[in-house]
């Protein structure tokens, strides 16, 4: 059992020092993260579309002829 915990503690132990990871400043200049915008009219048309539409069957994938 010894010989087989050091092989273990050889195979997983660290070879090399990973230092600490230093912790985050604030960066000054840089504008905040901004989310999209209000939807326009097209899209939200667009998303009331998708949505009301059957999302899953085998017919999604069969092209349409039009």
């Amino acid at each position: 059992m010894i010989v087989g915990a050091t092989a273990l503690t050889l195979r997983t132990a660290p070879t090399r020092y990973e230092p600490p990871q230093a912790p985050g400043k604030a960066i000054s200049g840089v504008p905040a993260r901004m989310g999209p915008g209000p939807l326009t009219h097209e899209d939200a048309e667009l998303r009331e579309k998708l949505r009301a539409e059957v999302t899953t069957g085998p017919h999604r994938l069969t092209p349409q002829s039009k």
